[in-house]
């Protein structure tokens, strides 16, 4: 229960320092999964420059874990407009950008398209995916976003929305011209779950999941909760992205909350030989930022955003290196040391 509380202060109560003029667009036919209407916001600044940001928050597959006395996520509309993130905050290249926020309320990581019941006479409906697909269309045929405009795309999401990033290069893509610069962000996506992970979902989340995987070749068995070592080619269908995933050896809530396994058993395995660095490390196009820490999410709040690995590169210095497209952290190139662990900058 402890635990379950501390998740919740994590995603819920962070403090930010700027703000942005957002503008709430309600999405015909897009729900939440209490089944209020489903909105997203934007802010528009310049137009050939976009952020795109995938709220986190949690999941839930049961009566407990969706309406319990400590629920795992949240299925109502933002009361208001959202906290801004350090990523679109922070002195940064993208303070200037029009960002596009995708809220999260539907508690299957932007990936649902079904509705289901877990508690007598309620109606829940996880239709995360069909959400994304809808407001994407639905500010197209507006024109509220020129997406055809734009040159330079940068996509990030944390926890639950790290995956939804991942999920939804595919759903974005069609959008943009074959030019434009793209750059995923994915900040603490898990991976690296317990070997039943898989087992607590329904049938239709888990069809809703393979489904929505699939659009990104990760084609993953439900024997093992380990993800990485199908990550491959993912990397190689997004092979005109550059990505960056940041995540913590011992993430207390992609490990005790959700992902049925120790915080040291995830460590075992995010350090192992099937580990994300391990695995990423013959793609270009992919870089990560491990952390020997409990900490879940980096970029989102300032207290974290410069929280240094042992190789002394902060999450928001990888962030940059990511998306300027360096090949090493500027501190490996004045310290050539073999390192433990190839890729992911843990000495």
């Amino acid at each position: 229960m402890k635990t379950k509380i501390l998740f919740l202060f994590i995603v819920f109560s962070s403090s930010f320092s700027f703000a942005r003029n957002w503008q709430r667009i309600e999405i015909p036919g897009a729900l939440c999964g209490n089944g209020e209407p489903y909105s997203v916001f934007i802010d528009k600044r310049a137009g050939d420059k976009l952020l795109v940001e995938f709220m986190g928050g949690g999941a839930c597959w049961s009566e407990g874990t969706c309406y319990g006395n400590s629920p795992l996520t949240n299925l109502a509309p933002l009361p208001g407009n959202p906290t801004t993130s350090m990523m679109a905050s922070k002195p940064s290249p993208w303070v200037d950008y029009t960002a596009l926020y995708f809220p999260y309320c539907t508690g299957d990581v932007h990936a649902g398209f079904h509705q289901n019941s877990y508690k007598q006479g309620v109606q829940i409906y996880h239709y995360g995916a069909l959400n994304v697909q809808k407001a994407l269309q639905h500010l197209q045929d507006l024109n509220l976003i020129p997406f055809h405009d734009v040159n330079d795309l940068i996509v990030w999401g944390y926890s639950a929305g790290a995956i939804g990033a991942f999920l939804h290069t595919q759903t974005l893509a069609p959008y943009f011209n074959t030019n434009t610069r793209k750059t995923l962000i994915a900040d603490s996506p898990g991976l690296h779950f317990g070997k039943n992970f898989w087992h607590k979902f329904t049938p239709e989340l888990s069809r809703d999941f393979r489904s929505s995987f699939g659009k990104i070749d990760l084609n993953y068995s439900e024997d093992t909760g380990l993800l990485t070592p199908y990550m491959g080619p993912v990397f190689v269908k997004l092979s005109d992205w550059k990505i960056g995933i940041l995540q913590s050896t011992k993430d207390i809530v992609m490990s005790l909350v959700f992902g049925d396994i120790s915080p040291e058993d995830h460590k075992k395995l995010v350090l192992g030989p099937q580990g994300i660095a391990t695995v990423a490390k013959d793609y270009p196009n992919t870089y990560v930022w491990i952390i020997d820490v409990m900490t879940h999410t980096f970029l989102l709040r300032s207290s974290t955003v410069d929280q240094k690995n042992s190789a002394g590169e902060s999450a928001w210095e990888f962030a940059l290196r990511v998306y300027e497209g360096a090949a090493e952290a500027p501190h490996r190139r004045l310290k050539k040391k073999t390192p433990e662990l190839i890729g992911g900058f843990l000495d």
